[in-house]
């Protein structure tokens, strides 16, 4: 039987989730980002992928490697509204190098 639901506080609180709470299969451990700021000292940042709602992902134009340069983000399914575009970049061994948001 799964435990009750828990709120987004008792979440914000707890380092792990079991999957009971979850009710996924697998129990989820909370991480932090940091990154270091200009002056080179390390600060909490939010994940920042996108700023905005989607609920699709399509992938476009590979390179002779079969690896996609282009990754588009639309809210409304397929056919919806495009919120972002990331751009890839590879190096010769087919590792991402960048990512460019736009």
């Amino acid at each position: 039987m799964a435990e009750e639901a828990i709120g987004i506080q008792e979440i914000a609180n707890r380092e792990h989730i079991s999957p009971q709470k979850t009710g996924d299969n697998i129990a989820a451990k909370k991480v932090v980002t940091y990154a270091a700021d200009e002056n080179n000292n390390w600060q909490r940042v939010p994940l920042a992928f996108t700023d905005k709602a989607f609920d699709y992902v399509g992938f476009a134009n590979s390179d002779a490697n079969g690896n996609y340069q282009n990754i588009f983000l639309y809210n409304g399914g397929a056919g919806g509204t495009l919120q972002r575009t990331l751009t890839l970049t590879y190096d010769a061994n087919s590792n991402v190098t960048s990512i460019a948001r736009s």
